[in-house]
């Protein structure tokens, strides 16, 4: 199976930030890692694979050395989640004979893109299982449930423009009374959603929920000879995908991937790229607090996230002196106050590897009169204390519920993290 097409059965069974850890974890699976839980001792062996997960919605994945156990790391740092619409705990609304569903905007996501589209409703129910007394986790994903429609043009009286109130225009509708539904319940949704919930995940009863609403569009290979690679969740899931995709071992490095939650709100949560979840793994793999020092200090980090790229309508926003194009190479992103954590060792590290092994890449940075937006990248390696760069595929439409970046820098971004993790040395 070709890479694209391996990335495609990921962006498209990858629903929600629960899916997305669950596919990985599958993979991984797959490529012989052993799970191990984090409440439980670990007993860890030279040259073997394993992961762990946090939340449901972070995953820590290593290959350990074969020949030392204080070897220095290569990590690539991921987020799993997008900017979306998530379900508010009590979410009827009833206005006359139609009902809605009260959502809350998660991340910086761009509303009007929302709008006319078939919408699915993805996440996980939380249950008590009788047999265990645990409380635990079933993921969801009802599709086709509700809709976003626009305002007729004819109702508008902003007829050359277009102003969102995210709390009361993106309501999704979902309902409507007919003849032979004389009365919306205002309980409506919860009663569906208990009963989809015995039908399809043969549990009676549920406690809350962690629901979003996600796009139905399927990926599309659009353009001439299909160049084009359009797909919800580009942002991150496409690094997210690669990251699991290319790690493997290395006889003189830990090599690692780290799947985060909650980077389009800030990363400072339990499953975060701020938390403590990255430092409480690797002090259970260096044998040591001095050793695990050593190490990071010869360590290597890539905050792998999305680039912009240049937009043909939209020239004017970008510096076209720095500023990726689209299928011409990985973008390595830079910025004086540190939003990006590339620095003139990191950026030669990358140079360097591309070099060796013709990879393309190219530089992002953002006008200096525009607000420059961030990643994982200052949070993690500034805990961590470890060199770090900032990459990423460049891509249109960013946060948009449909996204668009080029095949061949599918190739290039898979090339570069397969480089990372394999070579001898990066110098440092």
């Amino acid at each position: 199976m070709s890479l694209t097409q391996q990335l495609t059965n990921f962006l498209e069974n990858s629903y929600s930030p629960y899916h997305a850890v669950a596919n990985a974890a599958a993979i991984l699976k797959e490529k012989g890692f052993s799970f191990v839980s984090l409440k439980e001792a670990w007993n860890l062996e030279q040259g073997k694979s394993y992961f762990t997960t946090r939340d449901d919605s972070s995953l820590l994945a290593w290959s350990m050395p074969s020949q030392t156990t204080d070897a220095p790391l290569r990590l690539v740092g991921t987020h799993t989640d997008s900017p979306s619409l998530m379900l508010r705990p009590h979410t009827e609304q009833t206005t006359h004979n139609t009902q809605v569903l009260g959502v809350e905007t998660y991340g910086g996501a761009l509303l009007y893109s929302w709008l006319d589209k078939s919408l699915s409703l993805a996440g996980r129910v939380i249950f008590h299982n009788k047999e265990t007394n645990l409380l635990e986790t079933k993921l969801v994903y009802i599709p086709d449930i509700a809709i976003i429609p626009s305002l007729a043009i004819h109702l508008s009286k902003e007829r050359g423009s277009l102003t969102l109130n995210p709390h009361t225009h993106l309501r999704p509708l979902w309902h409507i009374e007919t003849d032979n539904n004389k009365e919306l319940s205002p309980t409506a949704f919860q009663q569906f959603l208990h009963t989809w919930c015995k039908e399809n995940l043969g549990i009676d009863d549920f406690y809350s929920f962690d629901l979003f609403l996600t796009t139905s569009t399927k990926v599309a290979l659009l353009g001439y000879e299909q160049q084009l690679f359009c797909a919800a969740h580009l942002d991150n899931l496409v690094s997210s995908f690669l990251a699991i995709h290319t790690l493997e071992n290395n006889p003189t490095a830990l090599n690692m991937a780290a799947l985060f939650m909650h980077e389009e709100i800030g990363s400072v949560s339990l499953s975060g790229a701020n938390s403590d979840f990255t430092e409480s793994v690797l002090q259970r793999i260096y044998s040591t607090n001095e050793k695990r020092q050593i190490a990071l200090s010869q360590s290597v980090f890539l905050s792998a996230d999305g680039a912009h790229a240049l937009h043909p309508n939209y020239t004017e926003t970008l510096d076209l002196e720095n500023v990726p194009l689209l299928g011409q190479g990985v973008g390595l992103k830079r910025n004086a106050r540190q939003r990006y954590t590339t620095n003139a060792i990191t950026a030669a590290v990358i140079a360097k590897l591309c070099k060796d092994n013709n990879i393309k890449f190219q530089y992002f940075v953002n006008r200096s009169d525009y607000p420059c937006g961030s990643t994982i990248g200052p949070s993690l390696s500034s805990r961590l204390g470890i060199q770090s760069a900032d990459i990423g595929i460049s891509m249109l439409g960013m946060h948009s519920t449909m996204e668009t970046c080029a095949v061949q820098d599918i190739e290039h971004y898979n090339n570069l993290l397969s480089h990372f993790y394999s070579t001898s040395s990066l110098g440092i």
